[in-house]
């Protein structure tokens, strides 16, 4: 093969927000630090449920609503009826 056509193996880089350990004490303190800083998953689970009660909440209060000030109430009990539903849970769990 001539000298300018020879190929040039490239390093593979790492995927994005993976650590490498080394090895060593090191090595285990940013293997923790990793593992550690992918929680994301379950919080966002925990608020796209509670969205759900969020609009949940807001239909079944609109229907019961009959008038302007009804309509009012049902909004603000759709934003913290779901919260009242949880502290309840958890009271009776004591």
């Amino acid at each position: 093969m001539p000298h300018s056509i020879r190929r040039v193996r490239r390093r593979r880089l790492p995927r994005a927000g993976l650590i490498q350990p080394e090895s060593g004490p090191a090595g285990d303190q940013e293997r923790r630090d990793a593992s550690m800083s992918n929680n994301s998953g379950t919080t966002a689970g925990a608020g796209a449920l509670y969205g759900l009660g969020i609009f949940g909440a807001w239909v079944f209060f609109w229907q019961q609503a009959d008038g302007f000030w009804e309509y009012a109430l049902a909004v603000f009990q759709g934003l913290f009826w779901p919260a009242w539903m949880v502290y309840q849970g958890f009271s009776a769990l004591n």
